[in-house]
């Protein structure tokens, strides 16, 4: 009994949990939906971007790829908002090297993200650090633009930027 009686001192009584705020239009934001661009914002002009006057076989190199959205929406950077978190429907750069003048080209290789979203007009200087093919000899260094989980920009026409280059 006295036990209870204890445990019945120190017992405080029920108080109902304060109701949730109403929400604040002035503080909340609504989420943004992740959105497919359509075929006029998927455009771009491709500025050629001076390559090292050496490129060894198997090695890393730097180069600084400026892209200009000509097209008439924004593109969304990878994380810019919750709605293209892990890059999901984010506007990336890709490259690939192929076999001389085109032929032999795999898949497309690492992308790299804006370094923001990027609105119709402006332009953007992507810094990016490439590794040469391991065997010497004239390649096709190849870009091309794509929005992750829609398709790539030359899907849609735009021609990929497309330089020969000579390892070795």
């Amino acid at each position: 009994m006295a036990i209870c009686v204890l445990a019945a001192c120190g017992r405080r009584p029920a108080i109902d949990p304060p109701a949730p705020a109403a929400p604040n239009a002035a503080t909340e934001t609504t989420a943004e939906a992740p959105r497919t661009l359509p075929p006029s914002a998927m455009k771009l002009e491709w500025t050629t971007p001076v390559l090292p006057p050496h490129i060894e076989p198997g090695k890393t190199f730097p180069l600084a790829v400026e892209v200009k959205n000509v097209g008439d929406e924004t593109w969304p950077a990878s994380d810019s908002s919750p709605a293209y978190k892990n890059g999901a429907y984010a506007v990336r750069i890709s490259h690939r090297w192929c076999g001389d003048r085109g032929i032999d080209c795999p898949g497309f290789l690492t992308r790299f993200n804006l370094t923001k979203s990027l609105p119709p007009g402006e332009k953007q200087t992507i810094n990016i650090t490439i590794e040469a093919p391991a065997k010497p000899g004239w390649y096709e260094l190849q870009f091309d633009a794509v929005q992750e989980l829609v398709g790539w920009f030359s899907g849609q026409g735009l021609e990929q930027m497309r330089m020969r280059v000579r390892v070795g």
